[in-house]
This record gives structure tokens, sequence and C-alpha cells, in this order.
């Protein structure tokens, strides 16, 4: 099992590795890139939101799917149901704010 590494390559990252996914989802590091992205995009003007809310939906709601075939058939204290409710939130915003 490989530690999550927030300086690491976002590419490494393993759902089938718990240790991995426990380290992302209690990351500071995580959380803090997730709230400055989102400064950012909220400063971008409105063109270049809906431009990016479509492809950001598209990508979570594919990057879902991953987690779901993963979390598939695991026990429900698993970590990646954790991160399978994080994708499915972060898609039923998007969605909602494409309206």
């Amino acid at each position: 099992m490989a530690k999550y590494d927030p300086d690491g390559d976002p590419a490494a990252f393993d759902i089938n590795d718990l240790e991995m996914v426990e380290g992302w989802l209690d990351s500071p590091v995580a959380s803090a890139c997730a709230e400055d992205l989102g400064r950012a995009f909220a400063a971008s003007p409105l063109a270049e939101q809906l431009k990016e809310l479509g492809l950001a939906l598209v990508a979570a709601e594919a990057r879902r799917d991953e987690v779901a075939v993963a979390v598939a058939g695991v026990q429900a204290d698993d970590p990646r149901h954790r991160l399978l409710d994080g994708f499915n939130s972060f898609a039923e915003n998007l969605r909602g704010s494409d309206r």
C-alpha cells in the first residue's frame, strides 16, 4: 500500500489502495487545493464558468463511475464510499449550477 502524497503525480492515485484513499480524504492539502480552485473559478468570467461547468460535470461523472465500480460489493465502512458520496454530491451540485 502506498501513502497518499499531495505533491505526487495525480495519475498515481489508486482507488483500490485504501490507505491512499483515506490519506486523500483526510488531507488538508487536498481540501485547501479544492478551496483555492473554487475561489479561482468564482473569480473567472461567467462565460468561462459555464464552459468549465460542463467539462467538470463530464469529468466528475466519469470519475464517479470509476469509483462506483471499485466500491461495488465492498463493506459499508470502506472509505471509498465517502469518496463516491463526494463525487455524487459534486456532480449533483454541478448539475444544479448548470440550470
